[in-house]
């Protein structure tokens, strides 16, 4: 264990390093829901008009309008946004694929969007399902194929 956070601190930033090789991150499917999330939010030096919000780094939202960050700073945003939905989805009635899921959506459209967390806190998969097929698929009104990729994919990943 201390060689991999050696080995991790060379290649990252420590606070990452800490909650990685914590032992609230041993869980396999904790360190693949923030690789997941990955694939989908891409590092963005300086802020951008995100739909509803000016976002930056890993779609976080922005300070301030024109704010420019590290890769750094854009990695611990996206911890400090990740924990409380990872412990949200932390309990026995979700599988790992449905937590990666949950966690993947909840960061993208916002975890108290349409009620969510209620539906999450009290296990209700159909109102889950539910949510997941019919909300956030769109961008200021427009649809959007990129959208429409990621929640199939976070359907599938939700059912397996």
């Amino acid at each position: 264990m201390v060689e991999d956070w050696e080995k991790c601190q060379e290649n990252m930033l420590n606070q990452w390093c800490d909650l990685m090789m914590a032992d609230r991150w041993e869980s396999l499917w904790k360190q693949d829901a923030v690789s997941f999330i990955s694939d989908f939010e891409w590092f963005r030096e300086c802020s951008y008009n995100d739909s509803k919000q000016v976002s930056i780094g890993y779609g976080t939202k922005a300070k301030y309008n024109g704010e420019c960050i590290t890769e750094q700073e854009a990695k611990q945003r996206k911890l400090y946004h990740l924990q409380p939905l990872i412990e949200l989805v932390d309990n026995s009635c979700y599988n790992d694929n449905q937590r990666i899921a949950l966690v993947s959506y909840m960061y993208n459209v916002w975890v108290n969007a349409l009620n969510i967390k209620h539906y999450v806190e009290k296990c209700d998969h159909k109102s889950i399902l539910y949510i997941f097929h019919n909300y956030w698929w769109t961008i200021n009104g427009v649809w959007s194929d990129w959208l429409a990729k990621r929640r199939n994919i976070e359907i599938s990943k939700y059912n397996s």
